[in-house]
């Protein structure tokens, strides 16, 4: 049985050492969430740059990529740029909930990760917001354009053996 968390669990944590400890936790993927992906991170840095510098000051900013993206969209974007055959698999919660479990997570992880599911069930990471164009004055980059251009990252973390057990 594999199981998946979140990466935003992990907030700023570097990727190595946040697929560490959810390797301890009984995790045997990391979940790239939609909206965090969706937004590739030099998009937020820009925004940031313009708020720092005065647009937008005092104001609370929603970021978010320029298309909205199912947990479908982004495994098959990913595996196909990176070769890899992936498959997005969407669990009833006490299914999720037993399977979790059984593979030794932390009772609190497996709650927090259902309270996650179901967020993104209820469509939280569903819309698309227009902030990014205002600040930064275009959309942003698209997801497929990220996986594309970091797929050579994934590569070398399998052939490192870094990401052995994560990929199948």
């Amino acid at each position: 049985m594999k199981f998946a968390i979140c990466n935003e669990t992990f907030q700023d944590m570097p990727f190595e050492q946040a697929f560490d400890l959810a390797r301890e936790y009984g995790y045997t993927g990391i979940e790239m969430a939609p909206f965090t992906m969706a937004l590739d991170a030099r998009d937020i840095s820009a925004a940031i740059a313009r708020v720092v510098v005065g647009a937008g000051t005092g104001q609370t900013h929603v970021l978010t990529g320029p298309e909205a993206l199912s947990g479908v969209d982004i495994v098959e974007m990913l595996g196909r740029t990176a070769g890899y055959r992936l498959r997005f698999e969407d669990l009833e919660p006490e299914v999720a909930r037993k399977r979790m479990l059984a593979a030794k997570m932390q009772p609190w992880l497996v709650e927090d990760s259902l309270v996650m599911f179901e967020a993104f069930r209820a469509g939280v990471a569903a819309g698309v917001s227009p902030t990014l164009r205002q600040l930064i004055g275009n959309e942003g980059r698209r997801f497929n354009q990220f996986a594309y251009e970091y797929a050579w990252a994934f590569r070398k973390g399998e052939a490192e053996g870094q990401l052995s057990g994560w990929l199948n």
